[in-house]
């Protein structure tokens, strides 16, 4: 009789556990390995990844574990503790597109503890949208900061120009993919100081999660490959809403429809050096400030929050493009 009830219990945890997304949908399948990197393309080449290094503010004095090492749960909220270092090689990082300068900082270990509500707000209900900010704006499962679509630039209708900071309208912002493409690994990461984040479409995390990523070693990159099935979670906003990858059900109402492309992949960087130089709004993308927004009668798991412009009603989302982020789309 304790026998069946000890099995009955168990199973009444499992099916618990697969029914709460926000606590098994972590990647901890190599948390218990070295983060490693290339510190160049020279070192790429040669398949020689280091597990300390020196540069900037990125200071990895001795070897430290990749990604989630905790996750622990109240009634309330859900808390993850990470290195904010990703478990496949990071790097190599440059700072131009001839690949000359490195890089000014490379990562390090964040040894950061981050908390996601478990009953979030139905975003229908939400009356006072907020921007999302600088800094990480979540975590994607493998315990690496997300940031938002912005780099840290705005049109300065005052000067003519971008500029840094809260100094601009912020209005008119720059996209991060456009702008600091140049500067992101294989992975599309890089590091605002030692902080490592994404602001786009994360190919290396999708390819450790099964998601239409191909890996070729040897050269250290991804390649797109769709494989029949729905995109997994990739990642968490801090409002408790998940994020997806770019692959989701036809009818989003219809698990049983045709998996397709919802989202946006951003094409391989382009050497170009136009795009990176110039101030003007019309000529250097940008986008509008946004706000986190979903209309859960129209969503399925293949379906993301939207990004809707603070002045627009989110009824009218679809009207507006979305952030590059591979989960990040409207609903047409």
């Amino acid at each position: 009789m304790t026998r069946c009830l000890l099995i009955a219990l168990l199973l009444f945890v499992s099916i618990n556990l697969s029914a709460d997304p926000l606590l098994h949908s972590w990647f901890t399948e190599r948390s218990g390995s070295y983060a490693r990197l290339y510190q160049s393309d020279a070192d790429q080449a040669a398949l020689n990844a280091v597990t300390t290094w020196n540069r900037g503010d990125g200071v990895q004095d001795d070897p430290t574990y990749a990604g989630i090492h905790e996750v622990r749960t109240t009634d309330d909220w859900l808390y993850i503790r990470s290195t904010n270092l990703a478990s496949y090689i990071m790097g190599p990082w440059y700072g131009d597109l001839a690949r000359t300068n490195l890089f000014p900082s490379y990562p390090a270990n964040q040894a950061v503890i981050y908390r996601f509500p478990r009953n979030p707000t139905n975003p229908t209900t939400v009356t006072l949208k907020t921007l999302t900010g600088g800094g990480p704006i979540g975590y994607m499962v493998n315990g690496v900061s997300m940031f938002d679509s912005r780099d840290a630039f705005s049109y300065s209708s005052a000067s003519s120009g971008d500029v840094q900071g809260n100094n601009g309208d912020l209005a008119w912002n720059r996209d991060a993919y456009i702008n600091e493409g140049l500067t992101f690994d294989a992975g599309n990461a890089h590091q605002a100081s030692a902080n490592h984040h994404y602001h786009a479409n994360p190919p290396a995390l999708r390819h450790q999660l099964g998601d239409s990523v191909d890996f070729t070693g040897i050269t250290n990159t991804y390649t797109e490959n769709f494989n029949g099935t729905h995109s997994p979670i990739i990642g968490w906003v801090r409002d408790g809403l998940p994020v997806y990858g770019p692959y989701g059900y036809s009818d989003p109402l219809d698990p049983d429809s045709a998996v397709r492309l919802h989202a946006w992949i951003p094409p391989p960087q382009v050497a170009d050096a136009a795009r990176y130089s110039s101030t003007s709004p019309q000529a250097s993308p940008r986008t509008r400030p946004y706000s986190l927004c979903t209309r859960p009668s129209s969503l399925s798991p293949g379906y993301l929050p939207c990004r809707c412009p603070l002045a627009s009603p989110c009824t009218s989302c679809r009207t507006w493009s979305c952030s590059i982020i591979a989960a990040s789309h409207c609903n047409s």
